[in-house]
């Protein structure tokens, strides 16, 4: 028996920062980093996430110091239109019917969203789990994670 399972791909918000941090050709300006999330619809198991792309909790993460260093090293763009709300409302999906949510580490414009699926079910490593739940607001910064999401 075939199932037919559908993927789209969803840019939610981004974020600028410099090339070269990333790609040892990259250039030294910024540049526009998109986060992305997968909508995957499947017939028995209805609509899931790959990731969640920004939301309006990274701002609220981001506004304690040291956090602030992370919004300010990465400044991040979520237009309206590019919520997740708003584009699973365009394909007629709401949050809450989000079942499962894959989450392929814990920066920022991979988890921001998170928080806004109430009954989603989470997949993660659980290596990634145990370092984000022990690292310190200081340590999480060093390596780009920010428990509170």
């Amino acid at each position: 028996m075939r199932v037919r399972v559908s993927l789209e791909l969803l840019r939610v918000g981004h974020c600028r920062h410099c090339e070269r941090m990333v790609r040892a050709d990259g250039h030294w300006h910024a540049v526009d980093f998109p986060a992305l999330s997968v909508l995957i619809r499947h017939p028995q198991r209805g609509a899931m996430l790959y990731d969640t792309g920004y939301a309006a909790h990274f701002f609220q993460a981001t506004d304690p110091w040291p956090e602030r260093l992370y919004r300010w090293t990465t400044p991040v763009t979520l237009p309206t239109h590019e919520t997740l709300r708003a584009q699973l409302a365009r394909r007629s999906v709401q949050l809450d019917e989000i079942g499962w949510c894959l989450i392929s580490h814990f920066h920022a414009d991979h988890v921001g969203g998170l928080r806004d699926l109430p009954n989603a079910r989470f997949i993660c490593l659980r290596a990634d789990y145990q370092q984000l739940r022990t690292c310190s607001r200081l340590g999480g910064l060093r390596r780009a994670l920010l428990p509170q999401l």
